[in-house]
């Protein structure tokens, strides 16, 4: 699946699981991007010289598109916020759940070589592009009055205003 997918998945589930925080919902996008760090064209690829490296060694969705790197990295990210190492996880696991809808698939459970892909979505197909603009109504359309996004807007507002002193 295409990034803005993985973001707005993440974003919408993050979010209403843990309410309007921004940290949080930054540390799950950030997630849901991860994946595809073996892949210089995709969004997480733009680091030099890194994404090529994996791409070489690995090939794209198998490593970092598997269970093991879901733990490992979810394992890091608890060493630093144990808060928000469910955040990243339910973000890079959506990434890969997301992949495993297209018939491509991913290497789930690497190192072992068998792909786990049912082949529902196309990668880019209308299909994606109609979930995409459905999530992304759904955060911006108000919500017993609220939208995600407003709310993670104040939120972030009200945390930057509490920064300055008075």
């Amino acid at each position: 699946m295409k990034a803005p997918a993985n973001i707005l998945t993440a974003a919408t589930v993050t979010g209403f699981m843990f309410g309007p925080s921004p940290v949080t919902i930054t540390v799950a996008v950030t997630a849901s991007l991860m994946p595809d760090i073996d892949t210089p064209q995709s969004t997480a690829g733009r680091i030099p010289i890194v994404p090529s490296l994996i791409n070489t060694i690995f090939g794209h969705r198998t490593a970092t598109h598997s269970l093991t790197a879901l733990i490992i990295t979810s394992l890091a990210v608890k060493t630093v916020s144990p808060e928000l190492a469910l955040a990243w996880a339910i973000g890079y696991g959506i990434h890969i759940l997301l992949d495993m809808l297209t018939p491509q698939g991913v290497m789930f459970f690497w190192p072992y070589s068998a792909w786990v892909g049912t082949g529902i979505l196309k990668n880019g197909g209308i299909f994606e592009v109609l979930y995409t603009l459905a999530l992304a109504a759904l955060n911006t359309t108000s919500v017993w009055g609220k939208t995600l996004w407003t709310e993670t807007a104040k939120k972030l507002i009200e945390h930057v205003g509490s920064l300055i002193p008075s």
